[in-house]
Parts: C-alpha cells; sequence; structure tokens
C-alpha cells in the first residue's frame, strides 16, 4: 500500500509574483523562477487512484493529461480552483 501527499502550490489565490506586485518577494520571484509559487494545492496519491486538493486551471494544462485522474477535492469555494 502507498500514500503519498505533494504539495504543488504554497501561495495565495494570486500566486507569487502577483501581477502588479513590486514587494521583495514578488521581485525575487520574477528575477529566479525557483522562488516562484502557485496558490495553494495538492495531490494524493493511494496506490493508483490521484486525487488533486483545490487544484485550478494552471494546474490541470500543465501538469495533468486528459485522464490521469478521477477526483478533485475541494476544501472551500474560490474562483482560483473552482
Amino acid at each position: 500500500m502507498s500514500f503519498i501527499i505533494t504539495l504543488t502550490g504554497t501561495g495565495g489565490a494570486q500566486g507569487v509574483p502577483a501581477y502588479g506586485c513590486d514587494c521583495p518577494a514578488c521581485r525575487r520571484a520574477q528575477m529566479q523562477p525557483r522562488f516562484r509559487r502557485r496558490p495553494c494545492s495538492g495531490v494524493v496519491k493511494f496506490n493508483d487512484a490521484v486525487t488533486l486538493i483545490d487544484a485550478g486551471l494552471h494546474d490541470l494544462t500543465d501538469r495533468w493529461p486528459a485522464g490521469s485522474f478521477r477526483q478533485f477535492l475541494l476544501t472551500h469555494y474560490h474562483m482560483d480552483h473552482v
């Protein structure tokens, strides 16, 4: 039996860098892509089943080919992951 939880985003709904923001964190993320943060989301893999947690369209198009997961878990309503 295998159970793996992966955080795929740890930023706020706008992500980092946020559009139009000039704070030190956003400036650093613009200059160094390794500091970019996607909106908060995750993946749970249990055996062969994949569940996306609070995933938005950016997660789907960038990371998941059609048919590679069967379910979503939405912990609360936000437009960035509905």
